[in-house]
């Protein structure tokens, strides 16, 4: 994994947790904190050695973080593969209304076809050493 895969897995993580499901992160950090205020409590029931423990504040948080959100762990790892806008989408389909009802010719709506990719390949880079489409900079830097 090199860097960039792992700032992008980094910047998923952060927001699948503090952006999409705020609610159950701040209930995870406050269940963390509580639990780690009953750990003396703990250690003397059970006889565990919970003071074995260097940060038991911050090692609670952090594993009730994780069993409350773990519904959204699948989030994190989903990718987004559409590689079509709602527009393109709806101007493809016009274009084939058109050619059911016997508006165009379907020489026409294959040329309105081909426009309509040509304007969609504008916005994608294609790297020819890789073979892969990514949005181009100016989409990256819309969203």
């Amino acid at each position: 994994m090199n860097f960039d895969n792992a700032s992008q897995f980094v910047a998923q993580a952060i927001k699948a947790l503090m952006l999409d499901n705020p609610i159950a992160t701040a209930l995870g950090i406050l269940l963390g904190y509580g639990i780690s205020g009953w750990l003396p409590f703990l250690a003397e029931v059970t006889g565990l050695p919970f003071d074995a423990i260097a940060q038991p504040q911050l090692t609670c948080m952090a594993l009730s973080l994780v069993f409350i959100n773990i519904p959204n762990i699948p989030k994190i790892f989903k990718k987004n593969y559409s590689t079509i806008l709602p527009e393109h989408q709806e101007a493809l389909d016009y274009v084939r209304g058109l050619e059911r009802n016997g508006e165009i010719t379907q020489l026409e709506a294959t040329t309105l076809y081909r426009e309509i990719t040509k304007k969609v390949m504008k916005r994608l880079d294609v790297s020819v050493s890789s073979g892969e489409l990514s949005p181009s900079d100016s989409e990256r830097e819309a969203s």
